[in-house]
């Protein structure tokens, strides 16, 4: 699938994304994920086995397939953050931001001058390996690169109105399952007490002109919150999309199978 804009160009019109967190190490799942028809990828090194040469790799198929690639960093360490975006990468997650001064750092790392101070490598693979224009690449990289810092525990939500107030920042990310821990009960995502704050974020974020995203594990929460204005949806991810596809078939197959007997091989 092939977009005209660019993925934070989207975003920032109120246009919906939706793509899965991937796990596995492997551009061939990044490029499946763009044939399937989603808007992006988030390549996830803060809890997956990747290497950065993995990681240009998966970018590479992404613009191959025409959708955006957003690696989540591992923290908020600005060459983690430097190294990602000169990959080429379209954009940024950065997990455990708990105040607005560190999103603004997040912004610093992220956004060459006049926005930020980004370390500046014009020989990177997101420069066309020097073959772009100076001038036009560091404007065309503060304007398409996607700037994200993630919301997940009780910290960060007494903090939050602040943190969407950062210039230059373009969208807050909730994490559920973190947020569930923080307010002691790990795991249940589907609580009213986490529905609830996860409804409260998006809110202070709509109200505040940032754009908001949250990772959901099915359709129908997908559905809820880009009803409240989430626009950048989190699918999922690889290796559970995969175990669930493969755990249809077999038990597909055993439901296919019931009462009826294989004859033996030879007869």
């Amino acid at each position: 699938m092939s977009h005209r804009q660019g993925l934070r160009a989207r975003i920032l019109n109120g246009e919906t994304c939706i793509g899965p967190f991937l796990k596995i190490p492997d551009p061939s799942i990044t490029e499946l994920a763009g044939i399937a028809g989603f808007d992006h990828v988030v390549i996830d090194l803060e809890h997956s086995p990747f290497s950065l040469e993995t990681v240009v790799g998966m970018v590479r198929a992404a613009s191959l397939r025409g959708i955006g690639s957003v690696v989540r960093v591992t923290s908020d360490d600005g060459p983690g953050i430097v190294r990602a975006l000169d990959t080429g990468a379209t954009g940024v997650i950065v997990p455990g931001i708990v105040s607005a001064a560190e999103a603004a750092e997040v912004v610093a790392h992220a956004r060459f001058h006049p926005i930020g101070a980004r370390g500046m490598d014009l020989y990177a693979r997101g420069a066309s390996w020097g073959a772009e224009p100076r001038e036009r690449y560091v404007a065309a990289a503060n304007e398409r690169t996607l700037v994200a810092v993630m919301a997940e525990g009780g910290q960060a939500f007494n903090d939050l109105e602040a943190i969407a107030e950062v210039e230059g920042l373009d969208l807050l990310f909730i994490g559920p399952y973190d947020l569930s821990q923080s307010l002691g009960m790990p795991g249940q995502v589907a609580h009213p007490t986490v529905l609830e704050r996860i409804d409260w974020a998006i809110s202070v974020a709509r109200s505040r002109g940032k754009a908001i995203g949250v990772y959901v594990d099915d359709v129908d929460t997908a559905r809820r919150y880009q009803e409240l204005g989430a626009v950048f949806i989190g699918m999922a991810n690889d290796a559970d999309i995969l175990r669930q596809a493969f755990a249809g078939l077999v038990n597909a197959r055993g439901a296919a199978g019931e009462g009826a007997a294989a004859a033996p091989y030879g007869h």
